[in-house]
């Protein structure tokens, strides 16, 4: 029976056979291929105003598809858009869909990731900053930077809020590659953090200047200190309990009317209110107009502050003592008898009573009952304490002859 089936009408089942392989291979070439697209989309940002910006937390996605395979060998980056609308939002965060969509057709997008973002927007401001020359690099060998100037003093820097709030000014940077004598370049504008890295969606109008240096024979030479440019005070009920510089002195040179009138080199700005901890710190140090560094010696010092808790405060009843008290007259009592303060200080051998003094100023007072009140600055004491409470505020100061 077999047998027969395989024998009889081959050339029939041949045929069938062969439109069947056809037909499977056809089938199989349309069907649709799904996976994960192997290059990220950048996000953007639809239907924001132009008085504001945004910042994405995820500024790319990730998108898995399904298409022909004829297809997935046409696709690219530029095949796909990605997209957050923030119409009718103004300032805040906001979390948000992402939607991907295809320029060609016969793409199915099936997965986003993530599939929202956060986005903060900012209003975006306008200041007046001032532009400050900003040398990087050597003259020749013996000559010193002398004056640099600017042709426009003030230009208008435009961006995010929180960024313009980080910026000062607007930096003009001219690199020196050994040049001898005095030259003009024209000077594109950035906008620098505290840590001397370059700010972006920041503008400004012009955003170019012509900077004027000169090159003056150096010659003379100088040793001086390295000074911290410390600004604002470290956190509430926290003092310095050290600070070193490595290296604390550099080598300078320049023109000597301009050596002589320099006793010390200060290094950029630090802000000692983001420090909580024992800290360490590159900085650049800042060299005036007509000074440069002798050769070998490092533009930054290391700066290592050590920073320490005060404590809480301890009581002290101060002695009372009287000043100005007219001639022939004298104080007979005061009510209270004492007063009470407490103090911090990092030192707490300076907490004791004897190193305090209450100054009562009688100037002008005659015979009689006078109420007094008692402030901080009549306190009197040494070393660095901080006072924080007075009890009694006042005092009955009783004045007889």
């Amino acid at each position: 029976m077999i047998k027969r089936f395989f024998k009889q009408n081959i050339k029939a089942k041949l045929v069938a056979i062969l439109i069947a392989l056809i037909a499977w291979v056809f089938v199989s070439s349309n069907q649709s291929l799904m996976g994960k697209f192997p290059n990220q989309i950048s996000v953007k940002v639809s239907n924001l105003s132009t008085d504001y910006v945004a910042f994405l937390d995820d500024e790319d996605v990730e998108i898995y598809l399904m298409a022909e395979p004829s297809v997935w060998n046409t696709l690219s980056k530029d095949s796909f858009v990605a997209t957050v609308d923030v119409a009718g939002l103004s300032e805040g965060t906001f979390d948000l869909e992402v939607k991907v969509s295809s320029s060609v057709q016969g793409v199915q997008i099936t997965r986003v990731e993530p599939s929202k973002v956060f986005v903060n927007i900012e209003k975006i401001v306008t200041k007046d900053l001032p532009v400050n020359v900003k040398i990087d690099g050597d003259p020749a060998d013996g000559m010193v930077v002398g004056e640099t100037s600017a042709d426009i003093e003030n230009v208008k820097v435009r961006g995010p809020e929180s960024l313009i709030k980080m910026v000062s000014e607007a930096t003009a940077e001219v690199k020196l590659n050994g040049e001898s004598n005095d030259f003009t370049r024209e000077t594109t504008l950035s906008a620098l953090s505290e840590n001397n890295s370059k700010l972006d969606q920041i503008t400004f109008l012009p955003d170019k200047v012509i900077v004027s240096v000169s090159i003056v024979k150096g010659g003379n030479n100088k040793t001086v200190g390295v000074k911290l440019n410390a600004k604002n005070s470290l956190p509430d009920n926290y003092y310095i309990s050290r600070i070193t510089l490595s290296p604390s002195t550099v080598d300078i040179t320049g023109q000597r009317s301009v050596l002589s009138g320099i006793n010390y080199i200060e290094t950029e700005s630090f802000d000692l209110s983001l420090i909580s901890s024992n800290t360490s710190k590159d900085l650049l140090l800042i060299l005036p107009s007509g000074v440069a560094l002798q050769k070998g010696s490092a533009p930054s010092t290391r700066v290592n502050i050590e920073i320490a808790k005060m404590s809480l405060g301890t009581s002290i009843v101060p002695t009372i003592s009287y000043t100005n008290l007219s001639p022939g007259l004298r104080v007979v009592s005061t009510d209270p008898e004492s007063v009470k303060i407490t103090a911090s200080s990092a030192d707490q051998n300076l907490l004791v009573s004897a190193n305090f003094q209450l100054e009562i100023n009688l100037s002008g007072l005659g015979i009689g009952n006078h109420i007094i009140p008692i402030s901080a600055e009549m306190i009197k004491s040494s070393g660095n304490l901080v006072i924080n409470s007075i009890l009694p505020t006042s005092i009955k100061v009783v004045i007889s002859n």
